[in-house]
Order: structure tokens, then C-alpha cells, then sequence
């Protein structure tokens, strides 16, 4: 069943940014559904299904994009192992609690990708990005992240991650 889950999101997932994320894009900020993917697929099922989701996804999107090498079979490999290994230190992981972590791969995820593809560009130039594109891509990927999680949560496909205990 995983394997189908996995393979479907491999084959519709990159599609369905580049035609119709084009398209319905607020303020002209798209956001990355492979990344927010990968993290909510680290935070449910852990940092090894997380790595290899986001290694897969950043591949078919390097090979698609046409871009800089293998930057985002790198960065979307490692949003998938760090939400994974942050979902297993937390002790109870809500929606609340993977915002945050969202927010900062996004926004690292994106810093990378602009360094790679203008290595020589103006300092000034890059602040003015960052403010302007990478941080209100990151604030809707980690809202993108919370509402589907918040939605699976209240559907009950996720599973607290509490233990119960003997002890009142």
C-alpha cells in the first residue's frame, strides 16, 4: 500500500506544481508541494521513508527543471531526514509543532537553490529575494504543512505519538 502512495506522489506531485501551481499562485509565490510533501511524509512515517521520499521527488524535479545539477535531490532529501529526526525527538507531534521546522527547511531549502543557480550575485540583490520571495515561500509551505496535517489529524490518520501510560 506504501509503495503505491509513494509512487503516485512521485508521478503526480512535480505535474501538478509546474501546470497547475502555475497557475493559481497568490501574491506570485508558488508553493513547493515537494517539500511540504516530504516533510509531512517524514513527520508521519519517520526519517527513513522521509529521505527517500524527498531523494525521489528531488530528482524527478532536477530532472524535469533543467536547473543546477542536483540541488534539489540534495535539499529535499535533507528536509525529509531533518523533519523525520525532529518528529522523533518531539514527544507529541500536532500541527502546531511542524510549522516551525517547515518554515525554516523552505526557507533553507530556497536559500540553497538561489546560491546554486547565481553563485556570483549581488549581496543586496539576494536580501532583497529572500524578503520578497523565499520567507513568504516558506510561510505557505509551513501553512500548506499545517493545514494538511491538521486535516489528516482530524480525520484520525495520524497518530499522536503519546503513548499511554499506567501512571495517573
Amino acid at each position: 500500500m506504501y509503495s503505491v502512495f509513494y509512487l503516485s506522489l512521485l508521478l503526480l506531485l512535480v505535474p501538478i506544481q509546474v501546470t497547475v501551481l502555475a497557475r493559481i499562485s497568490p501574491w506570485g509565490v508558488e508553493p513547493d508541494l515537494c517539500l511540504v510533501a516530504t516533510c509531512l511524509v517524514g513527520f508521519l512515517f519517520g526519517k527513513r521513508r522521509g529521505l527517500g521520499l524527498g531523494v525521489g521527488l528531488g530528482f524527478i524535479q532536477d530532472l524535469f527543471s533543467g536547473g543546477a545539477g542536483i540541488v534539489n535531490l540534495i535539499t529535499k532529501g535533507l528536509a525529509g531526514l531533518l523533519s523525520g529526526m525532529v518528529a522523533k525527538t518531539l514527544s507529541n507531534t500536532t500541527a502546531q509543532a511542524i510549522f516551525l521546522p517547515t518554515f525554516f527547511l523552505s526557507c533553507a531549502s530556497g536559500i540553497i537553490s538561489l546560491i546554486s543557480a547565481r553563485p556570483h550575485t549581488d549581496w543586496l540583490l539576494l536580501i532583497q529575494e529572500l524578503r520578497t520571495i523565499l520567507l513568504p515561500q516558506g510561510l505557505l509551505d509551513a501553512l500548506l504543512a499545517f493545514g494538511v496535517y491538521w486535516m489528516l489529524s482530524k480525520l484520525n490518520f495520524v497518530d499522536s505519538g503519546v503513548e499511554s501510560s499506567s501512571f495517573r
